[in-house]
């Protein structure tokens, strides 16, 4: 769904914040490092997209990424 909108669009609606553990046993990293990849190419601006892997985390979450995402959000808000 998401790729049949960014063909017909060629871009990112917003900023997109991605973040993977690379222990995930339920979506595996590969597959992040994949759309990150489209991510990538699809964003007008560089800073349109970040990733985000974190070493050893399963399909879970760390303070680490939580403090990543609360970064990314003050960003898009100019807070």
């Amino acid at each position: 769904m998401l790729q049949k909108f960014l063909n017909k669009e060629k871009s990112l609606p917003g900023p997109i914040s991605q973040h993977h553990g690379t222990a995930d046993g339920v979506l595996p990293f590969f597959f992040a490092q994949q759309s990150a990849e489209f991510f990538k190419k699809v964003a007008s601006k560089e800073e349109d997209f970040q990733f985000f892997a974190y070493e050893g985390m399963e399909h879970s979450s760390c303070l680490e990424e939580l403090q990543n995402v609360n970064d990314f959000v003050k960003k898009c808000l100019n807070l």
